[in-house]
This record gives C-alpha cells, sequence and structure tokens, in this order.
C-alpha cells in the first residue's frame, strides 16, 4: 500500500492535520483522522504527543470521480517539528512513496539539512503556505 506522509518544518501559524482533515474529507461531510486544536478534546497540551506519528488510511468507495485515491492509500502525520524529531522523519522517509513537508518559510540552517536528503529515492514535496491576515496561534509542536 503506497504511504504518503506529512511533516512540518519550523513553526506555522496554521495545523497541518486540520489542514489534512480539510483535504481528505468528502466535500459533502468532514471527518477528523488527525488530530488539532480545532477539534472536541484537541485542545490539551502536547505532553508526550510530540514525534507521534498519527496514522489513517484511505480506502476509494468505487463512487469513481468522487473517490480522492484510485487506490487505498496509508496516510501519516508527524507532530512536531522535524528537526527536532529527526529519527521519525527519517524513518518516514524509508517507508513513504511520497513526504510533504509543510513549512511557512526555509532558512539557511534547515536548507542545509534539507541538502542532506539529496539522492534519497524518495519523493518530496514542499509545499509553503502563507497565511493572509493575523495567525491565530503559532503551531510550534
Amino acid at each position: 500500500m503506497p504511504t504518503i506522509s506529512f511533516v512540518r518544518m519550523g513553526s506555522c501559524s496554521f495545523s497541518k492535520s486540520h489542514l489534512l482533515n480539510e483535504v481528505l474529507s468528502p466535500s459533502q461531510q468532514h471527518h477528523n483522522f488527525f488530530v488539532h486544536w480545532d477539534m472536541e478534546s484537541g485542545n490539551v497540551p502536547r505532553a508526550i504527543a510530540d514525534g507521534l506519528v498519527e496514522i489513517s488510511w484511505y480506502f476509494p468507495g468505487g463512487m469513481g470521480n468522487s473517490d480522492l485515491f484510485p487506490e487505498p492509500v496509508a496516510v501519516t502525520n508527524l507532530l512536531g517539528d522535524i528537526e527536532l524529531h529527526w529519527v521519525q522523519f527519517s524513518f518516514l522517509t524509508e517507508i513513504s512513496s511520497a513526504v510533504f513537508i509543510v513549512t511557512e518559510s526555509i532558512s539557511e540552517r534547515e536548507y542545509a539539512l534539507l541538502s542532506s536528503l539529496q539522492g534519497s529515492a524518495t519523493k518530496y514535496c514542499f509545499t509553503s503556505i502563507i497565511r493572509l491576515g493575523k495567525p491565530r496561534k503559532r503551531w510550534n509542536s
């Protein structure tokens, strides 16, 4: 089963988990596949969850155009910054068909860190999201 992983680099003013829930949910209904601050009981401070890898599976419903993927896919979500959880990130790069790195900016130090991934067979997609307006909270963990 192909695995697609989502990780965060640096702090962000949005929830990667909430974004994933929006993308993975069918348009007519919403599901919370991954824990985030805006969901019921999701606002508990992380005491031990940083570095945890959440996983969810997507199975197509056979509805043709309404299916997000044509075949079953595993989706993982690393909680916390990849720089602080490099062991977990490295594991995800080994098992994933693609790794999406979500960030608002990349510093020179982070660029140097990412340069060490050259030569990997894994496909990397960098997603830089710039939020307009005043951020609600910094997602540091």
